[in-house]
């Protein structure tokens, strides 16, 4: 059976900037983009959860709802870039929708230095501008955000073998235009 549709998953741990090179994608490839956490604003600004265990809570609801839009647009044939911590949690229902609709699935991984990942997370999360449905209020040593990346499965998140690495540590030396006529190619977008 011949592949049909495309899913695009922007990937990588917290701090890698994924929404920022979602919304690039989004918009270079004229593409509709879901955000995970967008769904968690919208659930935090109506529900008002408090304590960590709702937020990662919000955070799978959040996940399951991703995923029915995503199999919404799916549906017309439409490709989609979704955006999130995929991790050891969300890999089920991804190749869920993969299976379900025998399609392409192209992954970017963000990576990059870890402690340089470390120092962007807990600066966004002293930023003003962070929602504050998603502000930790724990202090988060590297250690403990070097654990919490490896338990989560963020590095191993895979779904087949068409992946894209992207090394995110100095924002400034990604080679945009390459790795966008990379993912181009990989996609079949060309």
């Amino acid at each position: 059976m011949d592949k049909k549709g495309l899913l695009i998953l922007v990937a990588g741990a917290p701090g890698a900037g994924k929404t920022t090179f979602a919304r690039f994608l989004g918009e270079q490839l004229g593409l509709p983009v879901i955000h995970r956490d967008s769904i968690k604003e919208i659930l935090f600004d109506t529900v008002k959860y408090t304590t960590r265990e709702e937020t990662m809570a919000f955070g799978v609801a959040s996940g399951k709802i991703m995923e029915h839009v995503a199999d919404c647009l799916l549906k017309t044939g439409q490709t989609v870039i979704l955006e999130s911590n995929f991790d050891n949690y969300s890999k089920s229902g991804m190749e869920k929708l993969v299976n379900k609709f025998n399609c392409n699935v192209l992954i970017v991984r963000l990576r990059g230095d870890t402690r340089v990942l470390y120092e962007r997370f807990k600066e966004r999360e002293k930023s003003p501008e962070r929602h504050s449905g998603h502000k930790w209020d724990l202090q988060v040593s590297f250690e403990w955000y070097e654990e919490y990346i490896k338990s989560r499965g963020f590095a191993e998140f895979f779904i087949g073998d068409n992946n894209i690495d992207v090394d995110v540590t100095d924002f400034n030396k990604v080679l945009y235009d390459l790795i966008l006529n990379e993912i181009k190619e990989k996609a079949g977008l060309t």
